[in-house]
């Protein structure tokens, strides 16, 4: 499988390490679902378009994984997100994120990309294939079961979203403010409700303020780092790996509650996230045995809840 770059804007490929090494992957969440629809590795390279749009040629027949939020456009008619699309040869694929939001691309079987690939702009003409072969009649055959469903798919669409923070002095509390600046190849920049108190969180000393982290950017305003940055700040304390992935999603201009909490709910925290995108990748695998099998897929509402069934004959 082979696709061809035809034109991009803020769009790079990534990769992450693992759960706490996220490199330069703004959304884990999202990240791993699309790698998880291209029946690959969870943390293999993907394409991360940044509030920008990339589109794409298929050179040949080709599966396309999408994820996160935006807009899908395939031979200029709108297409489904959280699904991996099937494209014939020279079929034309578009997609958008919104404005400092991000989607998620990948092909089935993985992004092959060389040492020098990772981290950087994507440039028209660039030609990706698949790291791995899959038999083109077998993914016919699980292609139905290749989507994330509903209510697997985070929202963040309302005001009240809430962020976890362990500070580095263990202190509880919560603080109000609203997302100001999202500048995504360096920091997001949050202006305080309250700026005389701090809600009686203390700062440590001043560091190089690394990816994943609160500081205080000045007396008025806290940033979180997504890169390195060269100069220091006062550190404030960690963002809970989910918070980074709603602050990756949200506008520019939302409220956000801030909550400071224990180091040992921070853990418990990541554990849950962990789980939560082990239990989507057990569903996903779950489904794929059923359409190998044969299994056809249902749609069923109970009490207003729709839910995916598939059924097979015994």
């Amino acid at each position: 499988m082979a696709i061809e770059i035809l034109d991009s804007s803020k769009t790079l490929i990534v990769k992450a390490k693992n759960y706490f090494e996220r490199g330069l992957v703004l959304d884990m969440y999202s990240y791993a679902a699309a790698n998880m629809l291209a029946c690959t590795q969870v943390f293999a390279p993907a394409i991360e378009i940044r509030g920008g749009r990339v589109i794409l040629r298929a050179l040949e027949n080709a599966y396309v994984s999408i994820t996160g939020w935006g807009e899908a456009l395939l031979n200029r008619v709108k297409a489904p997100l959280w699904k991996t699309l099937k494209l014939r040869r020279g079929d034309v694929l578009e997609i958008r994120a919104p404005p400092h939001s991000v989607s998620y691309v990948t092909v089935l079987g993985g992004l092959k990309v060389d040492g020098n690939g990772f981290n950087r702009w994507i440039e028209p003409g660039l030609e990706l294939t698949c790291l791995e072969y899959i038999d083109e009649d077998y993914i016919d055959k699980i292609h139905a079961a290749l989507y994330v469903p509903e209510k697997y798919i985070p929202t963040c669409t309302s005001d009240g979203l809430a962020i976890k923070v362990a500070p580095f002095i263990a202190e509880r509390g919560v603080s109000q403010a609203v997302l100001i600046s999202k500048v995504l190849e360096k920091e997001y920049i949050l202006r305080q409700d309250k700026i005389s108190t701090l809600n009686g969180h203390e700062v440590v000393e001043e560091h190089r303020a690394s990816p994943g982290t609160l500081a205080l950017k000045n007396e008025k305003m806290f940033s979180i780092p997504l890169v390195n940055l060269k100069y220091k700040l006062p550190l404030i304390g960690e963002i809970a790996p989910a918070s980074l992935d709603t602050l990756a999603r949200i506008p520019q201009n939302r409220r956000i509650k801030i909550i400071f909490t224990g180091r040992n709910l921070l853990k418990d925290d990541i554990l849950s996230y962990m789980r939560r995108i082990r239990k989507l990748r057990k569903l996903l695998e779950a489904a794929k045995q059923a359409a190998e099998r044969g299994a056809k897929l249902f749609k069923l509402k109970v009490n207003g809840i729709l839910y995916d069934i598939w059924i097979e004959e015994l």
